[in-house]
């Protein structure tokens, strides 16, 4: 039988517990125990208490080479192994079962210091930080090569969900950049330099580098607000822009500032009238030489009808006709006498319904003027109608400007009228 005691008597100091007086690695004392060599446990160690480990770099070893270390750095432990796994999934905790848990991994830094994980490469230098900045309203920033959260910022994520970056947003060739949180609306490149938008399910505008210096394409309208005037000039590039008129107009302005009006178009007519004396009567203003007279009766209004008898080529010489819908914006006239006699003039625009036969109906004042206020018979003069809002035309009616000698007449007579115009259909 072999003694196990241990020297002098147990009390509050370790001593060596011996076997034959040969010293064991185990030492006693009544409130502790220390084993001074390495121990194997063939059976499960329940420890009620803490366990202290001691020494700078102490270590817990598992099998694997796996190690949890208690580093030389103040306040940190080293993992060594290939990852770290929370299988919340296998945890029963409280309740016994494991079908009802999450898996969390908790930062809690002090009051206004960073919560954050530094990723190192394997030469132990710091690649990027991943943090909550508590000096920048919280909010979450991916540094790189710092390893202070805000200290170089990449990408920052505010608590409102906008995203902002230093550098650039790259995309794979054809992936898609959604927008409101659906998958309708995107813009893509669907195939090389050519960037497609699309709204609603449906390619609205697209753009194609490789054709010529690009091509745009455009499905569906396109809305222009308008304007006062142009912006600044460019060299080398013109303006497509809407001006503030009523009815506002479409415009294009050159590089040199000079604006074009794109979406209305100029007719002119005018000639001789035939040498007839007929003072007071609305004369229509001919398209051309007229060798005789048309007239719409003597009235503060020319007539709204015209029915050609024997006068079919005379109407001919004074109408004026579109292909297509049009608005007439503006209209001038100008007048001119041969002779010797002063007098005033009434002008007119008018529109007509014209039939097969060309029989004139429900005709309209599209623009007027009472007293021109030229008399003199030695001078040209101009006049600036007053255009109505029923200025639409179609293809079924024509215009005839006319001309109405209020005082007298002279045997010589020409006129010619320039109307603006903008096509609706």
């Amino acid at each position: 039988m072999k003694e196990l005691k241990i020297d002098n008597v147990l009390d509050n100091n370790l001593r060596p517990m011996k076997i034959d007086e040969i010293s064991a690695p185990i030492e006693l004392a009544t409130n502790k125990i220390r084993i001074t060599e390495d121990s194997i446990f063939t059976k499960d160690l329940t420890i009620e208490g803490d366990l202290f480990l001691e020494g700078s770099t102490a270590d817990i070893k598992m099998t694997d080479s796996v190690n949890i270390r208690s580093t030389a750095t103040a306040g940190y432990i080293n993992f060594e192994a290939l990852g770290l796994m929370i299988t919340a999934n296998a945890y029963t905790g409280e309740d016994g079962d494991d079908d009802d848990n999450e898996a969390v991994i908790a930062l809690f830094p002090s009051a206004d210091y960073d919560a954050k994980i530094l990723l190192y490469s394997s030469g132990a230098q710091i690649e990027w930080t991943i943090g909550n900045d508590a000096d920048d309203s919280d909010k979450l920033k991916f540094d790189a090569g710092t390893p202070a959260v805000g200290g170089a910022t990449k990408l920052t994520l505010e608590d409102d969900g906008d995203l902002i970056t230093v550098g650039d947003v790259s995309l794979a060739a054809t992936k898609k950049l959604y927008l409101d949180g659906g998958t309708e609306t995107y813009i893509v490149e669907s195939g090389d330099d050519i960037l497609d938008i699309y709204v609603g399910g449906d390619k609205l505008l697209s753009f194609d580098e490789s054709v010529d210096s690009g091509v745009t394409s455009l499905i569906g309208t396109f809305k222009i607000k308008e304007q006062v005037g142009a912006s600044a000039d460019t060299t080398a590039y013109g303006q497509i822009w809407t001006k503030n008129d009523a009815p506002n107009v479409f415009m294009f302005t050159d590089d040199t500032g000079i604006d074009v009006n794109i979406s209305s178009s100029t007719a002119v007519w005018g000639g001789q009238f035939a040498r007839t004396g007929i003072g007071g009567t609305w004369h229509g203003i001919p398209t051309g030489h007229q060798t005789a007279v048309i007239t719409f009766g003597t009235g503060a209004s020319p007539d709204t009808s015209y029915a050609p008898s024997t006068t079919a080529d005379d109407l001919c010489g004074v109408i004026w006709n579109t292909m297509n819908t049009i608005l007439v914006k503006k209209c001038r006239i100008w007048y001119g006498q041969g002779g010797a006699t002063n007098t005033r003039h009434t002008l007119c625009l008018m529109r007509y319904d014209i039939d097969a036969s060309g029989d004139l109906s429900a005709g309209v004042i599209v623009g007027s003027n009472s007293d021109s206020g030229s008399d003199d018979y030695t001078t040209l003069a101009f006049t600036d109608l007053t255009m109505t809002t029923d200025n639409a035309v179609s293809a079924t009616q024509v215009l005839i400007a006319m001309a109405q000698n209020k005082d007298a007449y002279n045997q010589q007579w020409c006129a010619k009228c320039i109307i603006e115009y903008q096509e609706t259909s």
